[in-house]
Protein backbone atom coordinates (compact mmCIF):
# COMPACT_ATOMS: atom_id res chain seq x y z
CA UNK A 1 0.00 0.00 0.00
CA UNK A 2 1.75 3.09 -0.84
CA UNK A 3 2.26 6.10 1.91
CA UNK A 4 -0.62 8.96 2.45
CA UNK A 5 0.05 12.07 0.67
CA UNK A 6 1.22 14.86 2.46
CA UNK A 7 -1.10 17.11 3.80
CA UNK A 8 -0.16 20.69 2.26
CA UNK A 9 1.18 23.36 5.09
CA UNK A 10 3.46 26.60 4.72
CA UNK A 11 5.70 26.85 7.52
CA UNK A 12 9.51 26.74 8.36
CA UNK A 13 11.85 24.47 10.14
CA UNK A 14 13.04 25.71 13.25
CA UNK A 15 15.13 24.93 16.30
CA UNK A 16 15.30 25.15 20.21
CA UNK A 17 16.41 23.85 23.13
CA UNK A 18 20.30 24.83 21.82
CA UNK A 19 22.64 27.22 24.74
CA UNK A 20 21.74 30.24 22.98
CA UNK A 21 18.10 30.00 22.15
CA UNK A 22 16.06 33.27 22.21
CA UNK A 23 12.96 31.67 23.91
CA UNK A 24 14.27 29.68 26.41
CA UNK A 25 12.43 27.80 29.13
CA UNK A 26 13.32 25.68 31.77
CA UNK A 27 11.38 22.17 30.43
CA UNK A 28 13.18 22.75 27.52
CA UNK A 29 16.51 23.24 29.16
CA UNK A 30 15.93 19.98 31.15
CA UNK A 31 14.99 17.97 27.89
CA UNK A 32 11.17 17.70 28.87
CA UNK A 33 8.32 18.30 26.60
CA UNK A 34 4.66 19.21 27.42
CA UNK A 35 3.24 16.51 28.73
CA UNK A 36 6.17 15.60 30.87
CA UNK A 37 7.45 13.37 28.28
CA UNK A 38 11.22 13.15 27.42
CA UNK A 39 12.65 14.79 24.52
CA UNK A 40 14.59 12.87 21.72
CA UNK A 41 17.63 15.05 20.74
CA UNK A 42 16.79 15.85 16.99
CA UNK A 43 13.78 13.70 16.80
CA UNK A 44 11.53 15.62 19.27
CA UNK A 45 9.30 18.33 17.27
CA UNK A 46 7.37 21.51 19.03
CA UNK A 47 4.70 22.82 16.74
CA UNK A 48 3.03 26.12 16.81
CA UNK A 49 -0.73 26.48 17.34
CA UNK A 50 -1.98 26.49 13.37
CA UNK A 51 0.28 23.40 13.42
CA UNK A 52 -0.98 21.73 15.82
CA UNK A 53 -4.80 22.64 15.00
CA UNK A 54 -3.68 21.10 11.33
CA UNK A 55 -2.44 18.16 12.84
CA UNK A 56 -5.95 16.86 15.10
CA UNK A 57 -7.53 17.81 11.96
CA UNK A 58 -5.48 15.36 10.36
CA UNK A 59 -5.66 12.73 13.06
CA UNK A 60 -2.17 13.49 14.55
CA UNK A 61 -2.18 13.14 18.34
CA UNK A 62 0.84 14.29 20.97
CA UNK A 63 3.80 11.91 20.83
CA UNK A 64 2.45 10.24 17.26
CA UNK A 65 5.21 10.08 14.52
CA UNK A 66 4.85 12.33 11.81
CA UNK A 67 7.18 12.99 8.91
CA UNK A 68 7.39 16.64 7.39
CA UNK A 69 8.22 17.48 3.71
CA UNK A 70 10.87 20.95 3.26
CA UNK A 71 11.14 22.78 -0.02
CA UNK A 72 13.71 20.89 -1.12
CA UNK A 73 11.91 17.65 -1.07
CA UNK A 74 13.39 16.59 2.20
CA UNK A 75 11.60 14.20 4.38
CA UNK A 76 12.02 14.53 8.30
CA UNK A 77 10.79 11.56 10.38
CA UNK A 78 10.22 13.49 13.91
CA UNK A 79 7.80 12.28 16.61
CA UNK A 80 5.60 15.18 17.67
CA UNK A 81 6.19 15.86 21.97
CA UNK A 82 6.22 19.35 22.46
CA UNK A 83 4.55 23.31 21.49
CA UNK A 84 6.27 26.13 20.94
CA UNK A 85 4.82 29.63 22.67
CA UNK A 86 2.06 31.23 21.28
CA UNK A 87 3.73 34.60 20.66
CA UNK A 88 7.31 36.02 20.93
CA UNK A 89 8.07 39.87 20.85
CA UNK A 90 4.16 40.64 20.53
CA UNK A 91 3.84 38.21 17.36
CA UNK A 92 2.38 35.00 17.14
CA UNK A 93 4.32 32.13 16.42
CA UNK A 94 3.07 30.75 13.26
CA UNK A 95 4.03 28.11 10.73
CA UNK A 96 6.51 26.42 13.03
CA UNK A 97 8.26 22.90 12.92
CA UNK A 98 10.70 23.28 16.14
CA UNK A 99 13.45 20.19 16.33
CA UNK A 100 14.51 19.83 19.94
CA UNK A 101 18.21 20.89 19.42
CA UNK A 102 20.37 20.88 22.50
CA UNK A 103 23.79 20.62 20.75
CA UNK A 104 23.24 23.39 18.01
CA UNK A 105 20.57 24.26 15.12
CA UNK A 106 19.12 21.63 13.31
CA UNK A 107 20.58 20.97 9.93
CA UNK A 108 16.95 21.72 8.31
CA UNK A 109 16.91 24.98 10.71
CA UNK A 110 15.82 27.70 8.40
CA UNK A 111 14.60 25.24 5.58
CA UNK A 112 10.69 26.08 4.82
CA UNK A 113 7.85 23.53 5.06
CA UNK A 114 5.30 22.42 2.14
CA UNK A 115 3.33 19.58 3.72
CA UNK A 116 3.41 17.08 6.57
CA UNK A 117 1.80 13.29 7.39
CA UNK A 118 1.09 11.48 10.18
CA UNK A 119 3.26 7.84 10.56
CA UNK A 120 6.94 7.49 10.36
CA UNK A 121 9.32 6.30 7.65
CA UNK A 122 9.24 2.55 8.42
CA UNK A 123 5.04 2.80 7.85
Amino acid sequence: MPAPSFTPFSGEVTSYGYRSDSTPDQNSEDGIGCENNKLVPYVSLAVSHDVEAAFHAAGIQLLDPVQILTANGDVLSLVWGDRTGTEVDGKPEVGRFDVYSPRGLCAHNGMPVTGFRGGSANE
